[in-house]
């Protein structure tokens, strides 16, 4: 403790509120003071030893479960930590993931608030039950970090109500089975907060934007924190989701500036709610009513706003473990392009098992004179990138395709999220034949029972771009090269005429399809049409 005139420690206490089980921390917020002689200003401190967080750990966070019973507004606590024996610093409300801190304590003007916190965000007043906060700690600390944590427990110079009790403080890391940078537990709980947001009045909309969010199980609670002018039914928030009027909340609150925030809710359906995220933004925005004096609390107005919702989940059997975790499985087999053509440079396929990560290996199986060497050896599909459909190289879409070099080593995916897919290298050559399969990430690459059925694929002759095209679009490669066919359907595609094939049945030149189709190109096609060979070398498979 600070050394207030009424020393006293947090302790370990049972026979706990609303009944829970064990013993807490405890740190008491009674009326010792007469509020004359004896000032109890000062701050009264829970600390944790060091904790060194594994530098291999996925997500790490912290939770507790605590109960707030204080004087409102004016007495209150937070957490703050240090990092490798630094300076200590308040958690910020920005890292909870839920239930965060629910106001800023009093100011010292014009309340005359001595808490040594006052002004800082915590928790504080009476009402509520036991709740637990998760912190990510990911946002303060980096593996191999010494983390130290405490809680802060502030009091002015008098009066007060039970006090705050603290359990169940665990710090651990959560899994990312799948890879994808997000915890496994917000595959099925999407968190969002607003923190708290003070400059909003009748002409200024606030709110939250969330990006891309999952589609929601159910329906979607939007909870709602305020301190502000709402003693009446005309003083108000209102609420719009995309810029279309939603509801409003704190029409009821019939208090002003209240030392416990005042609470509100609102309910999304899930029917609407997925409506807008399969349009990519959800954007809540929150607004004054006319009558609302958003100058009338001395330390401001406020509104926060958290959204909590189950996502609609890749977990079939509702385990609780995400299915791509689950363990090992034979892949789906990849299959060809809806509408598949044959192409001299490219392997175009559509990869199956979305929803797992999976690496999808390819073989040279029947490569035509001077590449049987590189028939057996396996090589993997690379990250792939986005590439317009227009000729040149620094063109930008639509339309645009998904392609992907080959390499030596897997990289696995979620290839059925990706799409069709056009894989291309210096293996792929005209005139011969590839077999690709799949393998998910829990199987390893050693077992062959694992892997998909093969899918084979075969490359045109060298030259070959089309067949017949008296009718648009032009027919597929018909076997033969000819100028007013294959090398004119390569001109077209260099001018960007509407009709023209796609580009990876015309990006002939280098040694590795550099996806531009030029001059170069279509000088490759005449010397196919008079007879060359097919004029590049492949450095080889992997080893």
């Amino acid at each position: 403790n600070s050394g207030p005139a009424t020393p006293y420690d947090w302790l370990l206490m049972e026979d706990l509120p609303f009944g829970r089980a064990g013993s807490a921390w405890f740190c008491s917020n009674g009326e010792y003071s007469d509020c004359g002689t004896n000032d109890e200003s000062g701050t009264h401190t829970l600390q944790s030893p060091p904790i060194t967080l594994p530098a291999d750990g996925a997500h790490p966070y912290l939770t507790f479960t605590h109960y707030m019973e204080s004087e409102p507004g004016y007495d209150g606590g937070n957490v703050s930590f240090r990092i490798n024996g630094g300076s200590w610093q308040a958690v910020p409300v920005a890292a909870f993931e839920f239930n965060p801190y629910n106001t800023t304590l009093r100011s010292f003007s014009p309340y005359g608030n001595t808490n040594p916190l006052a002004e800082q965000e915590g928790w504080t007043g009476v009402g509520g039950r036991w709740g637990t906060s998760v912190v990510r700690l990911g946002e303060l600390a980096r593996g191999g970090d010494t983390i130290e944590l405490r809680f802060h427990f502030g009091k002015d110079v008098c009066a007060g109500f039970d006090g705050w009790y603290v359990d169940d403080f665990v710090v651990y890391t959560c899994p990312d089975c799948d890879l994808d940078g997000v915890p496994d537990h917000l595959e099925f709980v999407f968190t969002a907060f607003s923190g708290f947001i003070t400059d909003m009045g009748v002409h200024f909309e606030r709110g939250l934007r969330l990006v891309a969010p999952p589609r929601a199980a159910g329906d979607v609670t939007l909870s709602f924190t305020a301190v502000g002018d709402f003693s009446n039914e005309s003083e108000y928030i209102n609420v719009k989701i995309n810029n279309v009027p939603f509801g409003v909340v704190f029409d009821s609150l019939s208090m002003d500036c209240p030392a416990t925030p005042g609470r509100d809710t609102l309910t999304i359906p899930r029917s609407v709610f997925n409506t807008l995220v399969d349009a990519g933004v959800v954007h809540i925005l929150m607004s004054t009513s006319t009558n609302v004096n958003s100058t009338l609390c001395p330390d401001g107005m406020y509104v926060s706003l958290y959204v909590e919702y189950e996502t609609e989940r890749v977990d079939v059997d509702g385990n609780g473990i995400l299915d791509v975790c689950e363990g090992c499985a034979r892949s789906d087999m990849p299959s060809l392009e809806s509408g598949h053509v044959t192409k001299n440079r490219y392997l175009s396929l559509v990869p199956g098992a979305p929803g797992r990560l999976t690496a999808l290996r390819v073989t040279p199986a029947d490569l035509p004179p001077r590449f049987e060497h590189l028939e057996g050896p396996q090589m993997w599909v690379s990250s792939p990138s986005v590439v317009s459909e227009e000729a040149g190289r620094n063109d930008v879409g639509p339309p645009v395709f998904n392609a992907a070099p080959l390499g030596c080593e897997p990289v696995y995916l979620d290839w059925g999220a990706v799409g069709p897919l056009h894989v291309y290298g210096d293996v792929v050559v005209p005139g011969a034949g590839y077999e690709v399969q799949a393998v998910d990430l829990a199987c390893g690459i050693m077992d062959e029972a694992y892997y998909s059925p093969r899918l084979t694929i075969t490359t045109s002759q060298w030259g070959d771009i089309v067949g017949r095209c008296d009718v648009i679009p032009c027919s597929p490669p018909d076997g033969r090269v000819d100028v007013t066919t294959d090398v004119t359907a390569i001109v077209d595609k260099f001018m960007n005429r509407p009709f023209a094939p796609s580009k990876t049945r015309t990006d002939l030149a280098g040694s590795v399809p550099n996806a531009v189709v030029d001059i170069e190109d279509v000088v490759y096609a005449l010397d196919a049409f008079r007879g060359f060979a097919y004029p590049f070398e492949a450095s080889g498979g992997c080893p």
